[in-house]
């Protein structure tokens, strides 16, 4: 069945990246953090921006929505019209995100997985890992499968990487299998390759990773 093949490829890496061992995954309901309920400092919530400049919303806010990727930061791409960034809080993030795929929820201890937009496969159009330390949820890794979303220079899933380093310039690290990562202050970037083509798009909150490493 074609159904989650990409999530399943996409929690086996982060298993091979995070160095975890193999943990029983439990399907689970949404979590309060998800929901809003979460220690981390949310984003300012003005529904739209106001006429007088001077009551704009916080520059901080991730929670906005864009006309096209050009118009985004590195850490950025566009879903449903509206900005999703690696280095936002969860808060934010589940605004712009909007609900989870429903029984499509994993958790592996202090770790959850949440799916969204289906694509016409039946598999997750972007998954997200989060990573929980007491009662703060905050995003680890953001994940694009296919070419219905883009990076904000415009790359995605089936491209080539010649047309990724058209777009980033030389990469921070190429591996033998040809993936390219792109390390940038506070995130970083990855293209996975398979067969002259991108096959994943990861975000990763250096942040979190470390917080993540440093209390496993």
């Amino acid at each position: 069945m074609k159904k989650r093949i990409a999530m399943t490829l996409s929690i086996a890496y982060v298993m091979v990246m995070l160095v975890m061992g193999c943990a029983e995954k439990e399907i689970g309901s949404i979590d309060e953090s998800y929901n809003g309920a979460s220690s981390v400092e949310p984003a300012s919530e003005e529904a739209e921006a106001p006429a007088d400049s001077s009551d704009s919303d916080d520059a901080s806010s991730k929670e906005i929505s864009v006309m096209s990727a050009s118009d985004l930061s590195d850490d950025a791409f566009s879903f449903n019209g509206k900005e999703v960034s690696i280095l936002s809080d969860i808060k934010t993030l589940n605004d712009a995100l909007g609900e989870p795929i429903p029984g499509y929820i994993f958790k592996d201890k202090d770790l959850t997985y949440y799916s969204f937009g289906k694509a016409d496969d039946d598999s997750a159009t972007i998954d997200m890992t989060t990573y929980t330390n007491g009662e703060k949820e905050a995003p680890l890794e953001i994940i694009l499968h296919n070419d219905s979303v883009q990076t904000s220079k415009g790359i995605k899933v089936g491209d080539t990487p010649d047309a990724v380093t058209s777009a980033y310039g030389e990469p921070s690290q190429k591996d033998e299998a040809g993936n390219l990562t792109y390390d940038f202050d506070g995130f970083q970037l990855f293209f996975q390759i398979y067969e002259g083509k991108v096959v994943h798009i990861y975000y990763y909150n250096i942040a979190v990773q470390n917080d993540f490493y440093k209390n496993k």
